[in-house]
């Protein structure tokens, strides 16, 4: 759902996505708002950027692209 919200997509396209109902999407979105005491998605996506949630997931698909050329 992160990875998600980090490349823009929409709580709508996200719960399509993951299979979960929009207002599910919505409420944990919402949650991880005030947990991390932040007023938007944007802050939100930076945070999780910031924290490198995603640099090895990142990194690993590179590399399994690279090999698969």
């Amino acid at each position: 759902m992160l990875e998600l919200l980090i490349r823009g997509c929409t709580d709508r396209q996200i719960a399509s996505s993951v299979y979960l109902s929009l207002q599910t999407v919505r409420n944990r979105m919402s949650r991880l708002l005030q947990k991390f005491h932040l007023d938007n998605r944007t802050q939100l996506a930076l945070h999780i950027e910031r924290l490198g949630v995603f640099d090895d997931v990142s990194s690993s698909r590179t590399l399994v692209a690279a090999a698969d050329k």
